[in-house]
Formats: C-alpha cells, structure tokens, sequence
C-alpha cells in the first residue's frame, strides 16, 4: 500500500472526529455555574461561545460533601463495637476510625482486643497489608490469651513475642 493511500486512511476518521466536535459545539451558548455559589443546579449562567470553536464548555459538578464522622458523641464501648461491626464490611474506612476511637477511649476497656482487632481487619481490607501486619503484631503482642488475637493470628500469621 502506498503512503499517500495510508495518510488517506489515518486522516479521514481525523477529520470525521473533528467534524463531529464542531457539530455538537455548534451552540452559541452553554450553561456555566455561577462562580462562588454553590447555588443549585437551577442558577445556571450562560456564557457565549464561538461556534467554530472545537473546545466544549463543561462544568465540573461540585465535589462530593466530606463523610460526616460515625462517631456516636457520648458512645459506649458496647454501642461503638456494634456500629463498628455494623460498618466492617460495608464501609472499612469508618469501621477503621470507630476501631481506633475505641481504643482511645478504652485502651484497657473490656472489648479492647476487639477494636484492635478490628483495626486489622480493616487496614487489610483497605489495601494496606504493611501497616495491617504492623498493627496484627503490635495487638497480639498486647493481647496474647484473647479470642480476637488467636483469630488475627491465624489470619495474618503474626506470633506474639515471647521472652524466654
């Protein structure tokens, strides 16, 4: 095939593309969100644009609202096992930050090993085995004789540390 035949074959759909972008900007005005409100979609401004123009007037839709916190305000150590449970599996990240409140709160508390547990669990889930190894060692080196560090051990293969 000769190069002229090619350059024919590679430049037409070029051309086809750039045909279909100028027709579907071919409005003279698009609808631009006010700038420093974050008014509802309904509060549209329209900007005039070239209709020769191949550059598409777009705005970007406001960025997601930040995840309020999960934390209950006056939480017991019961009810804030139960939401973290209830979110483990559903939403790591908030199971996560309920796990390492409650050791704040309760560092020797009675369900302890579990929101280190927890902690484990969810940092694996994340995507982040190093920091999930280091913390499965650092809760069974603190909770030897518990169920919960029996469980992380086995499914993280770390040992608890012993003195001989």
């Amino acid at each position: 095939m000769n190069w002229q035949l090619r350059a024919l074959l590679v430049l037409v759909p070029v051309l086809a593309l750039g045909g279909v972008v100028l027709l579907s900007t071919g409005s003279k005005s698009k609808p631009v969100p006010p700038r420093g409100s974050g008014g509802a979609p309904s509060e549209v401004q329209t900007r005039s644009v070239p209709s020769d123009s191949a550059v598409s007037v777009v705005a970007a839709p406001p960025p997601p609202p930040s995840k309020p916190s999960v934390v209950p305000e006056k939480p017991t150590e019961d009810s804030l096992a139960t939401a973290m449970h209830a979110l483990e599996d559903t939403d790591p990240e908030q199971a996560l930050e309920l796990a390492r409140h409650g050791q704040a709160l309760w560092p020797n508390g009675t369900l302890a090993a579990e929101f280190a547990a927890t902690e484990v669990k969810c940092l694996y889930r994340l995507g982040m085995p190093s920091e999930g190894r280091g913390a499965a060692e650092a809760m069974v080196n603190k909770y030897p004789t518990s169920k919960w560090a029996i469980e992380v051990e086995r499914q993280t293969g770390a040992h608890p540390h012993v003195d001989h």
